[in-house]
């Protein structure tokens, strides 16, 4: 950790959010200036909390890696499972804490570099003669970020260093901090940044993180830590704010000019009107030839059947495969729960003019979710993808909600009606379910919900850390499947663990490792 400060004083470009048109200024970077005449305006206050949401756009970020991490669950399948590159290791389960190239790493280095940015902000900022109002909103912002990737590490790797200060001060060769002390900074951060981001920005400040993402991210960390009465009321609370549900599910992730819908708590601003930069989502698409007249990819994640079956009937009631043939019976597709061809791409579905075709990728299935036509994607450079990518959205605030009071008091009537709403919005032509589920049949019911409505979008991956299920997840996630996939066998329950990055430890020698590794 000794060159902990090279990875955080890297260059980013500062972001100024401009609605639909996502201008980027060009500044200094507020990480590597004069302090003597830096960190003196409120202008200096925004380019320092823009460095903040800069760091989201690594590659290592939202810029790449996270925007697929569905291959570490049962909705989709890595390309190169049973290697250890990039997401093979804990895809297949073989994930060891060596591997420059690993997503070990990566998410480890990511974060930190974001938590330094946010540490300079809030060091920074609370000096600067400015209006009050506005220093405390951009302190929210940081403080957002800053809990945001706290959480994002001690769910992947339980106790870690706290670093709360200006990277000068913190320690070189820092230890790491006990997770029940982090979480308390992580929900201090949070309480403030509920108090004061507002519910909605306007005009230039379009796509700044709201007050309804700081509650819905409250309620994860709530959920992760079995706090569940805390949690309900963090997601009844961004309930009240009234975001609504937007109309169209499939509006939100795959019409261009329908960025930051009122439903969208906070979203990734890609790309501008020159296309100077976006994300390589892209890596998601088909590469498959025979799609000549749709956009192109890597094909690096691929759906699986086990998600597809997921889906409910139309008329709400659970969808049975039976003894369909996958590879030919297409009456699997029809008559479906909605968010079905919202979300996949599958034999006979309309792919931009052409149909989709089940040999394009060894799975049969594509995501449709973020997926853009090559219309839009031939006006920009590759691998600037402009589409905005959604982090947070009001409708995991229903489905947390249902969760959290469900384990408080069993099944009430408003558990119902939040699962309700979801469901009538997909598009369900019987939204209710049964009446007298009992709390276990209600929870699996919830949990259904959550992976439907959110897949494709990188939630399932920490909902099956915190329920606990990830090993029999990925160990029945190719059954029934065709194709040649990589079947887990050896998982063990110490990988809900992942590996302190051993080039890490290499260089802090006060880094333990995660027991089995």
């Amino acid at each position: 950790m000794k060159n902990y400060y090279s990875y955080i004083i890297l260059i980013i470009l500062s972001i100024a959010f401009g609605g639909c048109k996502k201008d980027l200024l060009d500044v200094r970077d507020p990480n590597n200036v004069n302090e003597e005449i830096f960190y003196k305006t409120s202008d200096d206050a925004i380019l320092a909390t823009n460095s903040v949401y800069g760091s989201m756009y690594r590659l290592d970020n939202f810029g790449w890696v996270y925007i697929w991490e569905s291959v570490l669950t049962d909705d989709e399948r890595w390309d190169g499972e049973g290697t250890p590159a990039l997401y093979g290791g804990l895809a297949s389960g073989i994930e060891t804490a060596i591997g420059s190239n690993s997503y070990v790493r990566r998410v480890w280095n990511a974060s930190y570099a974001t938590i330094a940015k946010a540490n300079i902000a809030l060091a920074k900022i609370p000096a600067i003669q400015m209006d009050e109002a506005l220093k405390n909103r951009l302190l929210a912002e940081s403080r957002f970020f800053r809990a945001f990737m706290y959480h994002r590490l001690v769910m992947r790797y339980g106790d870690v260093p706290l670093m709360l200060k200006l990277p000068s001060e913190d320690p070189v060769l820092p230890v790491r901090t006990a997770k029940a002390e982090i979480l308390k900074v992580i929900l201090d951060d949070l309480k403030f940044a509920v108090q004061y981001l507002p519910k909605e920005y306007s005009n230039a400040d379009i796509g700044r993180v709201k007050k309804g993402a700081a509650l819905v991210l409250k309620a994860r960390v709530e959920m992760a830590n079995q706090m569940w009465s805390e949690a309900a009321a963090s997601a009844k609370a961004c309930l009240d704010l009234n975001y609504g549900l937007n109309p169209d599910y499939s509006e939100l992730f795959n019409k261009p000019g329908t960025e930051n819908l009122p439903e969208s708590l906070f979203e990734i601003q890609w790309g501008n009107n020159n296309g100077d930069f976006g994300s390589q989502i892209n890596t998601r698409y088909t590469d498959n030839g025979e799609a000549i007249t749709a956009p192109a990819g890597w094909n690096w994640g691929q759906v699986l059947q086990n998600l597809v079956n997921e889906y409910d009937n139309l008329d709400g009631t659970p969808f049975v495969l039976g003894n369909r043939d996958v590879r030919t019976d297409i009456t699997q597709y029809q008559n479906r729960d909605p968010r079905l061809a919202a979300t996949i791409d599958f034999e006979g579905a309309d792919y931009f003019g052409i149909p989709w075709k089940r040999t394009w990728t060894p799975t049969m299935y594509g995501w449709k979710k973020y997926t853009i036509s090559n219309e839009v994607l031939n006006k920009f450079p590759k691998k600037t993808i402009p589409y905005n990518w959604i982090v947070l959205r009001n409708a995991e605030a229903y489905l947390s909600y249902a969760e959290a009071q469900n384990e408080v008091s069993g099944p009430d009537a408003t558990v119902y009606a939040a699962i309700r709403e979801i469901r009538r919005r997909a598009g369900i032509t019987n939204p209710d379910l049964p009446a007298g589920l009992t709390k276990e049949q209600m929870r699996e019911r919830i949990r259904h919900e959550r992976r439907v409505e959110l897949a494709g979008e990188s939630v399932r991956f920490e909902d099956l850390l915190r329920w606990k299920t990830l090993k029999s997840a990925l160990e029945n996630k190719h059954l029934g499947n065709p194709g040649v996939n990589w079947v887990i066998s050896n998982w063990a329950d110490f990988r809900y663990l992942w590996p302190i990055p051993q080039q890490e430890r290499d260089l802090n020698k006060n880094l333990t490792q995660n027991p089995g590794y």
